[in-house]
């Protein structure tokens, strides 16, 4: 049985709202977002679950603002069971960030975190991305590299 729309939208709509109390604090950060379609307003399918299931559109494509959590040392536990665990080779850095509906990260997407952010400021390019929620999809993790200029 499917799970109702009602609790999907509160489930996300709470996870965002832990975003942004943390960005009060230390650990998350804000930043803009840029997709990585060469396109700017897309037109977008989605499923029962409000999932973007395709993405297309010609233009230019804006920052979006959203927030973001940086784990620059991820337990190794955790990036097996994400199956980003490779022999012999360092840690992943891992982004988190919170479900919204009106975009979704891909690979070759930037985030670019303000440089008064300390050492975690500057551009980020997403290398793999993959939901994460039980039953409903509550937060994007990705798989980020530092984008040298």
């Amino acid at each position: 049985m499917p799970i109702k729309e009602n609790v999907i939208e509160m489930i996300r709509r709470n996870s965002l709202r832990a975003f942004k109390t943390l960005a009060r604090g230390k650990g998350v950060s804000t930043c803009m977002f840029y997709p990585a379609v060469s396109g700017a307003t897309a037109v977008v399918k989605r499923n029962m679950y409000h999932d973007i299931v395709e993405q297309t559109g010609p233009g230019k494509v804006d920052g979006i603002p959203t927030f973001i959590y940086i784990d620059l040392l991820p337990p190794a536990k955790v990036v097996k069971s994400l199956g980003w665990w490779k022999e012999d080779e360092s840690l992943p850095i891992l982004a988190y960030m919170p479900y919204e509906s009106n975009w979704t990260p891909e690979k070759s997407a930037l985030v670019v975190v303000p440089e008064n952010e300390g050492y975690l400021g500057g551009t980020w390019s997403m290398e793999k991305v993959t939901m994460y929620g039980q039953g409903v999809s509550c937060l994007w993790v990705c798989n980020i590299v530092p984008k040298r200029s």
